[in-house]
């Protein structure tokens, strides 16, 4: 019988082969890893947001049940050099939103806010998502605005002119209310005066527009509204990065 026998032979890979595939993946890891991350700061933001809309409009619907129009029936001290909100402290302020809104939502605390701006009413509220808001209420015209911020690294928000203009847009989002808005049902909504109607005035509109460029007054402001307008999505060519 014929027995042939055959060698064994061992294949590896040489160093040389191994630096190269791992430069490989370094590049397309490098390449891809941005656009994960961005579009994981994407989706946080959009749930954050959304599920606040829905809270603070639940909230101020249970209010109109058993206050009414509260922003019309409020008692407050005449406005004043020193009072141009028309209440008298902080404290007024913290009050009035505790009755009227608070209370019906669930919250972590309420802390007096400091501001670089004439807001002397402006408080915030942390949630327990570790998300907070701040609130201006001026009774004497009948709104409140309110900020919302997904993230709870900004608390000196109102303290820093700054850090107001990098985040407004991208972690920092704008809603109101009103006496009229109230009465009509529809609540909290995203900031949205001197908009034409159109998607793109919400882009490049002179005094609010999403896009972080010159010739806008205040950039950012609507940009609660583009992504309302959207579907509560951060589409493609939303203006600001993440």
């Amino acid at each position: 019988m014929l027995n042939i026998r055959l060698n064994n032979k061992h294949f590896a890979f040489t160093l040389a082969e191994v630096l190269v595939t791992l430069a490989i993946i370094g590049i397309i890891a490098a390449i891809t890893l941005p656009s994960i991350v961005s579009s994981y700061k994407k989706r946080v933001v959009q749930t954050k947001l959304q599920k606040f809309y829905y809270v603070m409009n639940n909230a101020i619907k249970m209010s109109y049940i058993e206050n009414g129009n509260f922003m019309r029936n409020m008692e407050v001290v005449e406005p004043s050099e020193d009072n141009p909100t028309g209440f008298s402290s902080q404290e007024q302020a913290i009050s009035f939103i505790e009755t009227y809104i608070l209370k019906y939502i669930k919250y972590d605390k309420i802390v007096k806010a400091e501001s670089t701006s004439d807001f002397k009413s402006l408080i915030r509220v942390d949630l327990l998502d570790g998300s907070m808001f701040f609130i201006n209420a001026i009774p004497r015209l009948n709104f409140i605005h309110i900020w919302y911020l997904t993230d709870n690294r900004y608390k000196d928000y109102w303290a820093e002119d700054e850090l107001r203009n990098e985040v407004l847009g991208k972690y920092s989002f704008l809603f109101y209310t009103d006496a009229d808005h109230i009465d009509k049902g529809q609540g909290m909504v995203p900031y949205d005066s001197f908009w034409n109607g159109t998607r793109e005035d919400l882009f490049s509109n002179s005094l609010y527009g999403c896009a972080k460029s010159a010739g806008i007054a205040q950039p950012g402001v609507f940009c609660t509204k583009l992504i309302q307008y959207d579907g509560w999505k951060i589409s493609k060519d939303y203006p600001v990065k993440f």
